[in-house]
């Protein structure tokens, strides 16, 4: 190898390099998510970069061009949200108290099963087809991305109908989107799982129609089971009769409970004790 001498002090220095720039457009749509641990810069390093004003020489970023969608009902860990995710809102009531995350913020996970274990009464009602639509329309205006919404089971609730509903009309109103809504047939934290893997889906480059399908086929290999410590709220959800109820409550009687193939709450055992 042969080494070339360093040039003269006088020797006018070269010019610098021009560092790349991120449109701004492309900027906002910047997705770190904290599960990318996979990519070279990491969000800390990001940050960092940040504060200390450091030019860097390139940006690592995901533009999606769809939007994930689910709803309430998803126990989706907060600590996991990323960009071009929404988790659309739905209200229950207590005792005749309405909660709808707007007017009347939701009720910690603790401080609302403590009041149903007090004896209050928990209730909630199928979302209107016209607040579905307000709800994509919005997404759709500021965003301009089509939307793939994973829905609650139609077997548990007319939520699905409502959904599938409001797509069709927004066909009319934005004929360039696509709106479309998967029965996720799973419930909590199935739903939640369901979700996740359909943003890990996304993040690997999949299309919408590829990601559709895959939930689609992934929805049948997630499983549900679960019991229950009062069977009160089997009977006042209309999932139990009451003396069945009374009788399971008294002779201390858990039902194992699973989400079927259909999306479907079944019995499947009944245990004593926990």
């Amino acid at each position: 190898a042969v080494l070339s001498p360093p040039p003269p002090s006088n020797a006018p220095s070269a010019p610098p390099s021009p560092v790349p720039t991120m449109p701004a457009a492309a900027e906002r749509q910047m997705t770190i998510s904290p599960s990318l641990t996979k990519f070279p810069l990491s969000r800390r390093f990001l940050r960092r970069a940040r504060v200390d004003k450091i030019r860097l020489q390139c940006y690592v970023y995901i533009v999606s061009d769809y939007i994930i969608t689910t709803d309430l009902t998803a126990d989706y860990p907060p600590e996991l949200m990323e960009d071009d995710f929404y988790i659309m809102p739905m209200s229950y009531a207590i005792d005749g108290v309405e909660y709808d995350g707007k007017t009347r913020a939701y009720l910690p996970a603790h401080e609302f099963f403590s009041l149903l274990a007090s004896g209050k009464t928990a209730s909630t009602s199928m979302v209107p087809t016209a607040v579905v639509y307000d709800y994509f329309a919005d997404i759709l205006k500021r965003t301009g991305k089509d939307i793939l919404h994973l829905s609650f089971p139609a077997a548990m609730s007319g939520c699905y109908a409502s959904c599938v509903e409001a797509a069709n009309k927004l066909k009319t109103d934005f004929p360039e989107r696509r709106v479309v809504v998967i029965d996720s047939k799973c419930a909590s934290v199935g739903l939640g799982m369901l979700a996740w893997y359909a943003l890990k889906k996304r993040r690997e480059g999949a299309s919408m129609g590829e990601n559709a399908a895959y939930v689609t086929e992934l929805r049948d290999h997630i499983g549900h089971a679960f019991t229950v410590d009062d069977l009160m709220h089997l009977y006042r959800g209309g999932r139990l009769k009451r003396g069945s109820a009374v009788v399971g409550q008294v002779m201390k009687l858990k039902p194992i409970i699973m989400v079927d193939e259909n999306g479907a709450l079944v019995n499947i055992a009944n245990v004593m004790g926990r």
